[in-house]
C-alpha cells in the first residue's frame, strides 16, 4: 500500500490541541503543544492578579555582608544603556506616588545622614552634570500655581523659632590652606580701565558681578571718573547752561577728562564753574585755606593747557552779578 494512502486523514502530533487550565481563574484553554508546556495564565490580567498576593522568598530577610559585597562587585563597571534608561523613563510617565507612600518614605529617611564616603561618591557622580533648571529664565504660571497649592496647609520648618539660626561652621577654625583656597575662589582677575595704567589686579567676585572695581587704585579712578562727593548741576551751573542753550551752543556736562569740567564744548573748551565757598574765593573773604585750593585748581588748569585744552573759570559771585568773565568773549 502506498504511503500517501496510509497518511490520508492522519493529524500530525504537533497540530493536536492541548487543553490547559488557568492557574488563577481556572478557565480551560486549547493550545498548541509548543505553547502548552509554558502555559500558566490565560491573560495578563490573571498574571497581574496572581502577583498581588505573591510573597517573594527573600521578603523581610536581611542580606549578609558577604552577599552585599558580592552584589556590589557584580555591579561594578556596569552601566545602563541609553535605550534602557529611556525605556524606564517612558514607563514611569503618568505614575504618581501616593500620599501614604510619601509619608512612609519621609518617616523612613528622617534622622538619616550620608556618611563622608557617600558624600564623596555623590560629589564625584554629580561632576559634569547639568542641573535641570539651567537655562530656564522663567517658570510657567501653571508650575507656580502647582507649587503654591502643594505648600498650602504645610507648617514651615522654622515656625516658632525666634532669632537668627546658628551657622553650621560656627566655632570651626579655618586653617591656612583653607583660607588660601577661599581667597583664590572668591577673586577674579581684571584689567585696570585707565588708559595710562592697564595693569592686572584681582577683585572680589561680588564686585565683579556688580560691575564695580574697574580701577586698580584711587588715582586711576580719579583720572577717568569724578569724585563721589561732586555736586552736579548746581544753580550756578544751570545758569551757565541756559546761557549756552540760548545761544544755540552744544555742550556736555562733566566730561571725562582731567578735573572733570562742569561744561565741555567740543573740540577743546573746558568751563569750570567754581563756588566761592568750596574753591575759597579771595574776594569773598576765604583767605585762611586759599593756598591749598588755589594750587589744586592751578595744577589742573596747567595740565589741561599742556594737553591743548582752552580753560575758562567762572566764579559764583560773577554769575550772580551777570558777569560771565571769559565766557562773554567766547560768545562774542
Amino acid at each position: 500500500m502506498p504511503l500517501s494512502l496510509f497518511q490520508k486523514g492522519h493529524i500530525p502530533w504537533n497540530k493536536i490541541a492541548i487543553k490547559r487550565n488557568c492557574l488563577q481563574c481556572g478557565q480551560t484553554v486549547e493550545l498548541k503543544p509548543s505553547r502548552g508546556i509554558r502555559f500558566k495564565f490565560c491573560s495578563k490580567q490573571c498574571q497581574y492578579n496572581s502577583m498581588k498576593n505573591h510573597n517573594p522568598w527573600n521578603k523581610r530577610k536581611e542580606l549578609t555582608l558577604e552577599h552585599k559585597e558580592k552584589l556590589r562587585l557584580a555591579k561594578l563597571g556596569k552601566k545602563q544603556s541609553p535605550e534602557h534608561i529611556e525605556k524606564r523613563r517612558l514607563g514611569m510617565l503618568g505614575h504618581f506616588v501616593s500620599e501614604e507612600t510619601k509619608t512612609k518614605l519621609r518617616l523612613a529617611n528622617t534622622g538619616k545622614k550620608h556618611s563622608e564616603e557617600a558624600k564623596r561618591k555623590i560629589g564625584l557622580i554629580s561632576k559634569g552634570r547639568k542641573p535641570w533648571n539651567k537655562g530656564r529664565k522663567e517658570i510657567r504660571l501653571e508650575v507656580l500655581k502647582k507649587i503654591s497649592e502643594s505648600h498650602k496647609g504645610k507648617i514651615p520648618w522654622n515656625n516658632g523659632v525666634k532669632g537668627l539660626q546658628i551657622a553650621w561652621n560656627k566655632g570651626i577654625k579655618i586653617t591656612g590652606l583653607l583660607k588660601e583656597k577661599m581667597y583664590k575662589t572668591n577673586r577674579v582677575e581684571m584689567t585696570c580701565s585707565a588708559p595710562d595704567c592697564q595693569s592686572k589686579y584681582k577683585v572680589r567676585r561680588t564686585r565683579y558681578e556688580k560691575n564695580q572695581g574697574h580701577f586698580c587704585s584711587v588715582k586711576c579712578r580719579a583720572k577717568i571718573l569724578p569724585p563721589a562727593s561732586v555736586f552736579k548741576n548746581t544753580s550756578i551751573e544751570l545758569r551757565v547752561q541756559n546761557l549756552l542753550k540760548e545761544n544755540k551752543i552744544d555742550f556736555e556736562t562733566h566730561y571725562s577728562v582731567l578735573g572733570h569740567p562742569d561744561i565741555f564744548i567740543k573740540p577743546n573748551i573746558c568751563i569750570f564753574v567754581d563756588g566761592c565757598y568750596w574753591h575759597k574765593c579771595s574776594e569773598c573773604g576765604f583767605e585762611e585755606s586759599i593756598r591749598k585750593e588755589k594750587e589744586k585748581d592751578k595744577r589742573i588748569t596747567q595740565e589741561l593747557q599742556k594737553q591743548g585744552y582752552l580753560v575758562i573759570r567762572i566764579w559764583e559771585h560773577e554769575i550772580k552779578n551777570n558777569q560771565f568773565g571769559g565766557l562773554n568773549q567766547l560768545l562774542n
